[in-house]
């Protein structure tokens, strides 16, 4: 079975117009994809979420953590 790893993103408040625009967004470079694939794992990216009970869900749920 398949390890789910967790992946966190980079993330713009919307302040950086080079960066997504206006809009808040989750960035992500695609090579930290294909390394946690390559290994024989399951990519999971991690939202920002505000609900406490989501976050511990999602930490739950994973088996390994990169941090980019």
């Amino acid at each position: 079975m398949k390890s789910l790893i967790g992946v966190t993103p980079d993330f713009n408040a919307g302040d950086r117009r080079e960066w997504g625009g206006r809009e808040p967004t989750y960035f992500l470079r695609a090579r930290y994809i294909r390394a946690i694939e390559d290994l024989g794992g399951i990519p999971l990216v991690l939202p920002l979420a505000a609900d406490l009970a989501a976050r511990r869900r999602l930490v739950t749920s994973i088996v390994g953590l990169l941090l980019t």
